[in-house]
């Protein structure tokens, strides 16, 4: 059963190979919805569905997402003087177009948010016949590695039939940071009490401006004491009084109760208990958590101004040490298989449009880097780095002073040496 069966809405996308075990290798249709499954062992915890509502953990995932999905990948090839770049082929054309409807940006966006919520990501191979034909992801709740006789399989639960025993020739595994070799952690799971601090303390602000469902405020702004003297109303114009007062209050209501006629405000602001350096700090915890820059998720101090040169080192090593890690993991596990990459190929994400310097640094480099002397650059080079087309006429022949100095010296009509 091919591509073609698949696209026409066939539920199982079928290899003819098998492992000689009489084993088939097959994959289900790719699911559109995802399970919302929350195991009694976490309750109370943040598990990895609910952490994308946390406003700090989708901010700092859609970074390093939109980051990842912004590089382009290029396909090389090892060869005896280093590498050469592929531009044609089965794997180029597999990154360019995924699958139906889906291009590379968004099969790597996908990918890192897998890796980054569940610490796992699962790539599925669709076959036509014995070639690969198409890339799509696996929830990572819906796969478990297993270690069997020496050889990791993975057990898949798919939305609908019996679960399905899946090899190398159906999946390639990405995973994060493991203890066992086989399984990813979690940075959700692992870090479930911090992210969990951000969580509850949004509740809180928003609990502190709601109104209950009553009309009532979730925290009363004061007290009415009302006096005993004749002045006090009756039990039944005490709770039409406290009605009307209800009604009248802004959000956080007036609790009124029996006494002298005495009004007792309940003074404790946002910024008196410290809420917005509590929101701070759990945001920091965040960016801790996934190694990226406070600023790029704005919580840094109130004071600090960043200048050029500390966003520049900052930028870079958001890449080097938060952006690069994950990349690396990808570039491996894509490479290192055989039926994507063959013939001494791989995958790099070029992340140099992520390190670029500005327009007059550049200039700076490419001076020296166009030196007759000392350079290390064509112009044809510097032109393709800067994505400019080819020159319609060939640049002048640029004579290196060891050629100036070869030339023999030009004969005056008297004799006499020109030089």
């Amino acid at each position: 059963m091919g591509l073609w069966s698949y696209l026409r809405g066939t539920d199982i996308l079928e290899s003819t190979s098998s492992n000689g075990n009489g084993e088939s290798r097959s994959l289900p249709a790719p699911e559109n919805q995802y399970p919302l499954l929350t195991p009694p062992f976490l309750a109370g915890k943040v598990t990895p569905v609910q952490s994308l509502a946390i406003g700090d953990v989708w901010a700092a995932v859609r970074v390093l997402a939109d980051a990842a999905s912004s590089l382009p990948i290029h396909v090389y090839r090892k060869t005896e003087a280093g590498r050469e770049r592929v531009t044609s082929g089965k794997l180029v054309d597999l990154l360019d177009r995924p699958g139906p409807a889906t291009t590379q940006a968004d099969l790597v966006s996908t990918l890192m948010c897998h890796v980054l919520i569940w610490g796992n990501a699962y790539l599925a191979k669709y076959r036509e016949g014995e070639e690969v034909a198409q890339l799509s992801l696996l929830h990572p709740e819906r796969v478990k590695p297993e270690l069997k006789d020496g050889q990791l399989k993975w057990r898949y639960t798919p939305p609908t039939g019996p679960e399905r025993m899946l090899t190398e020739a159906d999946l390639v595994h990405i995973r994060g940071l493991s203890v066992d070799g086989l399984t990813g952690l979690s940075a959700v799971s692992q870090a479930s009490r911090v992210l969990g601090l951000s969580d509850e303390l949004v509740k809180h602000a928003l609990s502190y401006f709601t109104i209950q469902t009553d009309g009532g405020a979730h925290r009363p702004a004061g007290v009415l004491r009302l006096g005993t003297s004749d002045m006090t109303p009756s039990p039944e114009g005490t709770d039409r009084y406290r009605e009307d007062l209800r009604n009248k209050s802004r959000p956080h209501g007036i609790l009124v109760v029996e006494g002298d006629v005495e009004y007792v405000p309940i003074a404790q602001k946002l910024d008196d208990s410290q809420f917005v350096e509590q929101r701070r700090l759990a945001a920091q915890e965040v960016c801790r958590v996934f190694r990226i820059p406070s600023h790029m998720l704005n919580a840094g101090t109130g004071g600090d101004s960043l200048t050029y040169s500390t966003s520049e080192s900052m930028s870079i090593d958001f890449v080097k040490y938060a952006l690069a890690p994950w990349l690396r993991r990808i570039e491996l596990a894509v490479s290192n298989d055989t039926d994507l990459a063959f013939q001494r190929q791989f995958i790099k994400f070029e992340v140099d449009g992520l390190l670029r310097a500005d327009a007059l640094t550049r200039a700076q480099i490419y001076e020296k880097a166009l030196d007759p002397v000392v350079g290390w650059l064509q112009r044809s080079e510097v032109r393709a780095l800067e994505d400019l087309p080819p020159e319609s006429t060939p640049p002048p022949i640029q004579q290196t002073v060891e050629q100036l100095l070869a030339r023999p010296p030009e004969v005056g009509v008297n004799g006499s040496s020109s030089s």
